[in-house]
């Protein structure tokens, strides 16, 4: 069709444009002749679809030239640095190693030897891994320093994207805990008693189930789909069932219906409920610290949050009597 060709041209362009940058004049001819398309939009014949596809053509040739130059993203190579950074996540407790993501604030020059050097701050995103699966403690907030050599990525980006905020990723591994200083504490918040009993739940499926099981349990339950190993996660993508590794509205759906039930069975139970209130609505405004409880300890992520903003509005409806149904007439 049209629209298929159309797009043919317009990525053509676009890889002519990214090995022979277009002249200045590519700009003008790709608008004079976007405005000839328009006119002719109403014209029969071959002169239309031609002059259409000469337009996205030129249009794809200068949109390539947009493209940043390498040496804007060039990276510095790796080497043994000191970084200070802050943790932006809760340490993530694997099999065999724990891993650390936070924001990269400052670091040095890089080290020939074992003596130091003054840092100087800088920016970007920070992957610490530790091959260990014991760890001082440490939580969202606090700023730590160490001493590893650093490896820096550059994410994905389309031709002629600009590089996004916290770009690029910078990683280093450390073989002992030891390695890590905490520099400053956080604020107790919280977030952080969830955090805590979420690493503690981690730990229990790592020591009740194989490693396998145990990182499908964590994903599921939890969230952590960093969990899953490699091959797992291609198998989920390969079966389209990846979405059920992120934590979201159905997630917390079937929580709500297994507290919702618990309530009603167990208010039901007893007589002296039955006989003066309405469990069913008890049992509606007991749910409902349940799935806080549950978007919190999966990190509140925004479908979470969004999901248990709705239910906490049907199930508060519920336990005030109100009933959802279109209006009369």
């Amino acid at each position: 069709s049209i629209l298929v060709l159309l797009a043919l041209a317009f990525t053509a362009g676009v890889g002519v444009g990214l090995c022979w940058p277009a002249p200045p004049w590519a700009a003008a001819l790709s608008a004079a002749l976007s405005v000839a398309a328009i006119g002719l939009c109403f014209a029969a014949g071959r002169a239309r679809a031609l002059v259409l596809v000469t337009a996205l053509f030129a249009l794809g040739w200068a949109r390539g030239e947009l493209a940043p130059p390498s040496g804007d993203r060039a990276l510095p190579p790796p080497c043994p640095r000191l970084l200070q950074g802050e943790l932006t996540a809760p340490p993530l407790v694997l099999a065999d190693r724990i891993r650390l993501d936070g924001t990269l604030e400052a670091w040095s020059r890089c080290l020939d030897g074992p003596g130091g050097a003054p840092v100087t701050p800088t920016t970007g995103r920070l992957r610490v891994t530790v091959l260990s699966t014991t760890l001082p403690e440490l939580r969202v907030g606090d700023r730590f320093r160490l001493r590893a050599r650093v490896k820096g990525f550059l994410p994905r980006a389309n031709p002629g994207q600009p590089p996004g905020p916290g770009d690029p990723l910078f990683t280093a591994v450390v073989n002992r805990p030891s390695a890590l200083m905490r520099v400053s504490v956080a604020p107790d918040r919280l977030a952080h008693r969830f955090d805590l009993l979420r690493g503690s739940l981690g730990r229990f499926w790592l020591a009740a189930l194989p490693p396998d099981q145990a990182g499908l349990a964590r994903a599921l339950t939890l969230g952590e789909s960093a969990a899953l190993s490699p091959a797992q996660r291609q198998r989920f993508r390969r079966t389209g069932t990846a979405h059920l590794l992120s934590v979201s509205g159905l997630h917390l759906g079937l929580v709500a219906l297994l507290v919702l039930g618990f309530w009603r069975v167990v208010l039901g139970r007893i007589p002296f409920l039955v006989a003066r209130y309405d469990v069913r609505r008890a049992a509606a405004a007991l749910t409902i610290p349940g799935i806080w409880f549950f978007a919190l300890l999966t990190g509140c992520r925004v479908p979470v949050f969004r999901a248990a903003v709705m239910a906490t509005s049907v199930l508060a409806a519920r336990s005030l009597g109100r009933r959802a149904g279109a209006p009369e007439g």
